[in-house]
């Protein structure tokens, strides 16, 4: 099938296997800062280098059709970190559920823990919440977590989409007209 007559879908969904390993490196490095500091710089190497991602695959679709409207643009994005999404969660289900079953619950006895050794009484009864929340079974399922998180990626995608479109519908034809002039 010729490039210009793929759906904005299918380019999506193509354009989504860039960005799962992104964030697929960006949980892991989440996992692991709390044992190993330098996998927080490294989150955030991941997690900047998902906008410059996106940015080049939208420059691509208006380098190959200059007259991409911008909710088309727009609308790529947001699929595109959908498909990004739904190709992290199976992955993030497996971490979540075998590989660090206690993690959610880890982290949630350590704001517990922070929370009680604070002077404000309303704040100690916040972690006392937190850790009966944890003893009572309190702890979201794997499933929901990775339902959520699906969300939340699409959610910040929309907005991130929508900032990044504008941006290369803005400066897309300057570009292909001097790439088209030079030829």
């Amino acid at each position: 099938m010729n490039e210009k007559h793929k759906s904005i879908y299918r380019i999506s969904a193509e354009n989504g296997r860039l960005l799962a390993p992104l964030m697929l490196g960006a949980l892991v490095c989440i996992a692991m800062s709390l044992t190993h500091q330098w996998c927080s710089y490294l989150t955030l190497v991941f997690m900047l280098s998902v906008p410059f991602v996106l940015g080049r695959t939208m420059r691509r679709t208006i380098t190959d059709n200059p007259s991409t409207a911008f909710s088309t643009l727009w609308l790529q994005g947001i699929c595109t970190m959908f498909f990004g999404a739904l190709l992290l969660s199976p992955f993030m289900y497996v971490a979540l559920g075998w590989i660090w079953p206690d993690f959610f619950a880890t982290q949630i006895n350590n704001a517990a823990q922070m929370y009680q050794s604070m002077p404000d009484p309303q704040l100690q009864r916040v972690g006392t919440m937190l850790t009966n929340a944890v003893q009572q079974n309190g702890v979201p399922a794997p499933s929901h977590l990775v339902l959520e998180t699906v969300y939340s990626i699409v959610f910040s995608g929309t907005f991130l989409s929508g900032l990044l479109a504008l941006t290369v519908r803005l400066r897309g034809p300057r570009a292909v007209r001097s790439t088209n002039s030079n030829s």
